[in-house]
C-alpha cells in the first residue's frame, strides 16, 4: 500500500515537473479579443416614485430585468498564473419594476375590493472602463474578479397604473382603467458608478498552437454606488457569455542565432 502510495506521489510530481517545464519554453506575453455575455439582473428598490414623477405607488421593493454586454480587451500576462486586462464597452439592460396595491374602492355607491398594478419598466445604456486581474486556479480555469467604473449614458422609464380587479367595471377618477401613464428620462441619476465583479472562465483552445482560444465563463457585480442620489436602488448582475483571445507567444525553446560582424 505504502508503495502504491508512493508511486502516485512520485507520477503527480514528474507530471507537475514536466507539465511546468513546458509551459517555461513557451510563455504567453500579451492578449487581446472580444468579450459578450448575457446579463441576467436584480434589482433592489426602496422607493414609491421617480423624482419628480407622479405616482401613487406605496413603494418599490424590487424587480427584474436583463441585458448585454459587449467590450474588447488587452490581457497581459505577468506570470504562468496571474494576467490583468483592462477593457471598455457598452452595457445595455433593463428592468421591471412592479407592487400590487388591494383597496377598497366605491362603485356604484358600493364597495368594492380592487387591485391595483404598479409599474415600472426603466431601460439604461453604461459605459464601461474596467480592469480585470485573473488568476489561474488549475489547468485551464481561471478566476477573476475586476473593478469597473461605469457612466450612465441613456436612463429611460415607462410607467403607468392599471386597475385590475374588478375586471370589467370601474375606473380611475380620469375615467379610465389606467392612470399615471407617463414616460420619459430619469432624473436625479448617480451617472457615474462603480461596479464590483467576480467570476470563473475556463480556456479553450479552438486550434492547435493556442493562438486563438476560447473563455466561456460567469460572474457576478454588484454597483458600489447608490443609483438615485436621495433614494435607494441597487443592481445585482449574473452575467454568462464568453471571451475570445488571439494570443501571443515567446518560444524559448528555439535559440536566438548570434549575429556575426561582417
Amino acid at each position: 500500500m505504502k508503495l502504491s502510495l508512493l508511486t502516485l506521489f512520485f507520477l503527480l510530481v514528474s507530471f507537475s515537473y514536466g507539465k511546468d517545464s513546458l509551459r517555461d519554453e513557451r510563455h504567453r506575453i500579451y492578449s487581446f479579443g472580444a468579450t459578450i455575455n448575457y446579463i441576467a439582473v436584480k434589482h433592489f428598490t426602496d422607493f414609491s416614485q421617480l423624482p419628480g414623477i407622479p405616482s401613487c405607488c406605496p413603494k418599490y421593493s424590487s424587480g427584474n430585468g436583463n441585458g448585454w454586454e459587449l467590450g474588447i480587451l488587452y490581457k497581459e500576462y505577468l506570470s504562468r498564473n496571474i494576467s490583468v486586462s483592462p477593457s471598455i464597452g457598452m452595457i445595455f439592460g433593463n428592468g421591471l419594476l412592479k407592487s400590487n396595491e388591494e383597496k377598497t374602492i366605491i362603485i356604484g355607491n358600493s364597495p368594492e375590493q380592487a387591485l391595483i398594478e404598479h409599474s415600472l419598466l426603466t431601460e439604461y445604456t453604461i459605459l464601461f472602463i474596467d480592469v480585470n486581474f485573473n488568476y489561474n486556479l488549475f489547468y485551464d480555469l481561471n478566476f477573476f474578479t475586476a473593478i469597473s467604473f461605469d457612466y450612465f449614458a441613456e436612463t429611460k422609464f415607462e410607467q403607468k397604473e392599471t386597475l385590475l380587479k374588478p375586471e370589467n367595471r370601474g375606473t380611475f377618477e380620469n375615467g379610465k382603467r389606467i392612470r399615471n401613464d407617463i414616460s420619459g428620462n430619469i432624473t436625479d441619476i448617480n451617472k457615474f458608478n462603480f461596479f464590483l465583479k467576480i467570476g470563473i472562465n475556463y480556456e479553450l483552445s479552438l486550434n492547435k498552437t493556442k493562438s486563438i482560444t476560447l473563455l466561456p465563463g460567469a460572474g457576478i457585480s454588484t454597483n458600489l454606488r447608490n443609483l438615485l442620489k436621495d433614494e435607494s436602488w441597487g443592481l445585482v448582475n449574473f452575467s454568462f457569455g464568453f471571451t475570445i483571445l488571439f494570443n501571443n507567444y515567446i518560444d524559448y525553446s528555439t535559440p536566438i542565432e548570434p549575429k556575426h560582424r561582417n
